[in-house]
């Protein structure tokens, strides 16, 4: 194994800026949350202050930019690993020239070939990926079976990912809204302190569920387009 290629492949400094990015909004949750679980014991003086108020502002500031890497990500997926992306998507095939749909939630089946019990919006799928509207998701059913991802595992651990991801973002500017960074408003700081100590665990818990799409998705062949420029290891 060529673990030069392994390593340094086309997604490299996505993945490298993405996990980065994702170690500075974890340690801004995990900074905050003990702030708030001093604050919410009375241990109330400036430098506890101070250090829930850097915390809230990194989260705020960073966690669009993770959102941003994130989008550039998918794009690079998109191009050099689309069984990943059609996996992670839970998408099994694409109708006509229509538009791909995006899921929600479902629950991807690989012996029936098909995403079950599935909430969908249309269209958007094809705006948040290609960003066009006349352009489609790649679908499983375009794969041999034997390259397709394991759609069951990638489609809920990215979901959490995201789905932590935009707590932690609405977390943040709850917080400097209510006050707890920006002033001190009795009434609404200790209902937002006490949903920052439980989101300190959140923030690992999202950096672990964004880390298992790429191993969980491995199993995936390379395509003659991946054979070419990137590692199957991307």
């Amino acid at each position: 194994m060529d673990w030069f290629a392994v390593v340094f492949n086309p997604s490299f400094p996505y993945r490298l800026a993405h996990m980065a990015t994702a170690a500075f909004v974890a340690t801004a949750f995990f900074v905050g949350a003990s702030a708030a679980w001093h604050l919410l014991r009375g241990r109330d003086n400036p430098a506890i202050r101070k250090m829930l108020s850097m915390a809230m502002w990194m989260a705020l500031i960073v966690a669009p930019i993770q959102a941003l890497i994130g989008d550039f990500h998918g794009l690079n997926t998109l191009k050099h690993q689309p069984a990943k992306i059609a996996a992670i998507e839970g998408h099994w095939e694409n109708v006509g020239d229509e538009p791909t749909p995006l899921i929600l939630f479902g629950w991807p089946d690989m012996g029936r070939e098909e995403t079950r019990f599935k909430l969908e919006i249309p269209a958007l799928g094809s705006l948040i990926l290609p960003h066009r509207l006349d352009k489609q998701v790649p679908a499983l059913k375009e794969f041999p079976p034997e390259d397709r991802p394991n759609s069951s595992i990638v489609f809920w651990s990215f979901r959490v990912m995201v789905g932590l991801g935009m707590l932690m973002v609405l977390t943040g500017i709850w917080s400097l809204c209510c006050g707890c960074a920006v002033g001190h408003r009795p009434a609404l700081v200790q209902p937002a302190q006490s949903v920052l100590v439980p989101a300190g665990a959140g923030a690992g818990a999202g950096v672990v569920a964004g880390l298992y799409p790429g191993p969980a998705a491995r199993g995936e062949r390379t395509t003659p387009t991946t054979r070419r420029s990137c590692s199957p290891w991307c």
